[in-house]
């Protein structure tokens, strides 16, 4: 596994551990609110643009 792939995955593990279940949520519309990453998403499944408060 490449770094960003290792990164990914354990950004994804964390948000397991405090988020669980935010894989299957999902926008009013039926179109996913997080993609695999963890990335969050708008309702056309572009990047919000509250991604990346935290950061």
């Amino acid at each position: 596994m490449s770094n960003s792939e290792q990164e990914i995955a354990e950004k994804a593990a964390r948000l397991d551990e405090v988020h669980p279940g935010w894989r299957d949520q999902k926008h009013s519309n039926g179109s996913p609110l997080w993609a695999s990453d963890g990335t969050l998403l708008d309702e056309r499944g572009n990047r919000s643009i509250f991604d990346d408060i935290d950061e």
